[in-house]
């Protein structure tokens, strides 16, 4: 049974299996032909040093041919491209597994790739790109694996904005605590990013703090309006997306409070990290807080389940107001922030936007 079949879910069944071309054992085979053409060389009435080094590259030769052809070998038979009636599935690796699963409606566009080669052998290469992340070329020629490609990291959704701008009008403030000691190493002239800073409620308690250059950023322009209202004297900005403008070691440190669980996808994740890694000092501390799983309410793993089915991710899940969202397991943390080094930690109860009581885990890590 592969890995498509453990994963499938109710009523859910597979309607195509893909696989890699053989084209990708070409390499190893041109080289095994290559040996076996120097061996025949060698055969013939040549110096005895000419003949040996005909014979040593023959071997040389056969032994890359053959290394390749295992390795081309353990990739195909690692490798699993599946598209069921719900989802599309792309597996590869055995121990390390890199895995992406896009549901079906939120494919946006199939771009098919193929040179005159593969027109007539019948290889190519096969875009999938969708809503958030998508595949990147799955390329049969060279076996390579497919990642996740950050399509919408850089620019909030429109669906988003709306969303966020709306709640900027009521919504409840946020409640995760600040440890104010673990930042107690940076001066009072520290630039500190508070990134998704909302209506700026942690950027004016460092300010309170005795912080005074702390830049609030946020992706909802209603949210950055309210907290200019709330704090005239705080200097928040609205942010269409990725990049910052700001140059690599621009801040001393950043916040990233309550933000993760607003960025269901992996990729898009993984791009925000990367981008506050770049805009730290080098050792500059990046102050992590996000919700976990929330395995005490009964409520959650149906959420989680309906989630999973819908966005291919468990711990996402949907909101009655439009809202998606995510909660974390510790690992899927740990794996996000594995660019830094650990520093401290602290799990901690807390509630959520609509006031239910939740547990959070917050991070201090430090840009290696």
């Amino acid at each position: 049974m592969g890995y498509a079949e453990k994963v499938l879910q109710a009523g859910e069944r597979i309607v195509y299996r893909a696989h890699l071309h053989w084209i990708a054992y070409l390499s190893g085979i041109l080289l095994i032909v290559a040996a076996v053409i120097l061996a025949l060389a060698a055969v013939a009435p040549l110096g005895e040093a000419l003949r040996l080094g005909l014979i040593v590259a023959a071997l040389i030769a056969l032994f890359l041919g053959l290394f390749q052809l295992l390795r081309v070998w353990f990739v195909v038979s690692n490798t699993e491209i599946i598209v069921t009636n719900r989802r599309l599935i792309y597996k590869t690796g055995f121990i390390a597994r890199d895995t992406v699963e896009m549901n079906l409606d939120k494919v946006e566009s199939v771009l098919v790739e193929q040179s005159l080669a593969g027109r007539l052998l019948g290889f190519g290469r096969v875009i999938v790109r969708g809503a958030g992340a998508g595949l990147e070329p799955i390329d049969g020629r060279r076996a390579a694996a497919a990642a996740p490609h950050d399509r919408r990291a850089s620019r909030m959704s429109a669906a988003a904005q709306r969303c966020w701008d709306a709640k900027a009008q009521g919504a409840p403030n946020f409640v995760h605590p600040l440890e104010a000691a673990w930042l107690a190493e940076l001066p009072n002239d520290a630039g500190i990013l508070d990134y998704g800073c909302s209506y700026g409620r942690m950027t004016a308690e460092l300010a309170a703090a005795g912080w005074a250059n702390v830049v609030g950023v946020d992706f909802s322009a209603g949210m950055v309006a309210r907290g200019r209202r709330e704090h005239p004297g705080l200097d928040l900005r609205h942010i269409a997306g990725l990049p910052l403008a700001e140059p690599d070691g621009a801040f001393d440190a950043a916040l990233l409070f309550a933000v993760l669980t607003c960025i269901p996808a992996d990729a898009d994740q993984r791009a925000l990290v990367a981008e506050l890694r770049r805009v730290i000092r080098p050792r500059g501390p990046l102050y992590v807080s996000d919700y976990l799983l929330q395995q005490a309410d009964p409520r959650y793993p149906a959420r989680y389940q309906a989630g999973f089915a819908r966005h291919g991710l468990y711990g996402v899940w949907d909101r009655d107001d439009g809202g998606v969202f995510r909660h974390h397991t510790r690992a899927a943390l740990d794996a996000l922030l594995s660019a830094f080094e650990p520093v401290a930690e602290r799990e901690l109860a807390t509630v959520t936007m609509s006031g239910a009581p939740a547990t959070a885990l917050q991070l201090l890590v430090r840009r290696c």
